[in-house]
């Protein structure tokens, strides 16, 4: 694949990405409307499960203050690692979603990947994989407003590979009826090499005393440290994220 097919093959990418993002917010939405917050965050946890939609970003800055596993020297780097995603999940468990993820910056450039997201969700499990620019598959174990994990492998198409070139691991359990914590752990290869573990704290707003579901936002903040390019030092986590 020559450089102009590379561009015109993620231009493609990205216009579908968005395009089902923008599909999914709108069904998202629509759904949200057909509730009010509080009645639907109450019926959440008393009630049985009926789906649920969500949107979320978050961003993971990072800074490398020197080499380790190499012999050189090198200067202070910095990049950032993003995500931006929604997803609809429906009574009877049907599950689809469009992410850009990882939206990644190394001090270079800019790196972007996009993918449909279809699967089946229910209350206590999710299964799902990734349709495009790299490929995954997800497995969700645990209810979202309980303590819940989730495991995703990433797949890269430029360069090829057989094996997942990223994996990313994310523990999430409720420490009060307002405050969550969060664990994530991560590494990928490929196009650079990258270790990263940081933990956060969520805290959830909602009308109700539900936690974590339907009509309830989630901020997240949080640090940790990491290994990019050889390259060591601190990383920090912010995120949002709705949930109709």
């Amino acid at each position: 694949m020559n450089k102009q097919q590379a561009n015109a093959y993620g231009s493609t990418n990205l216009k579908l990405l968005f395009f089902t993002l923008a599909l999914v917010c709108g069904v998202a939405g629509a759904s949200g409307q057909a509730r009010s917050d509080e009645g639907a965050c109450v019926g959440a946890c008393s009630g049985p499960w009926t789906g649920l939609s969500r949107v979320w970003v978050g961003a993971r800055p990072y800074v490398g203050l020197g080499k380790v596993g190499v012999p050189e020297a090198a200067p202070v780097s910095f990049g950032a690692l993003g995500e931006l995603g929604a997803e609809v999940i429906t009574s009877s468990g049907f599950l689809i979603g469009a992410e850009l993820a990882p939206a990644a910056y190394d001090g270079a450039g800019l790196h972007l990947g996009g993918r449909l997201v279809l699967g089946y969700g229910g209350e206590a499990l999710g299964v799902s994989i990734g349709l495009g620019s790299n490929p995954s598959g997800a497995l969700r174990v645990g209810r979202f407003d309980r303590t819940y994990a989730t495991l995703r492998l990433t797949w890269s198409v430029d360069p090829p590979t057989t094996l997942p070139a990223a994996i990313d691991l994310t523990i999430s359990t409720p420490l009060g009826r307002k405050v969550r914590a969060q664990a994530d752990l991560g590494a990928w290869y490929g196009n650079g090499i990258g270790v990263y573990a940081t933990g956060s704290v969520q805290y959830v707003l909602c009308k109700s005393r539900a936690l974590g579901l339907r009509g309830t936002s989630l901020l997240k903040a949080g640090a940790g440290v990491s290994w990019v390019q050889f390259s060591l030092g601190p990383m920090f986590t912010l995120g949002y994220e709705r949930r109709f």
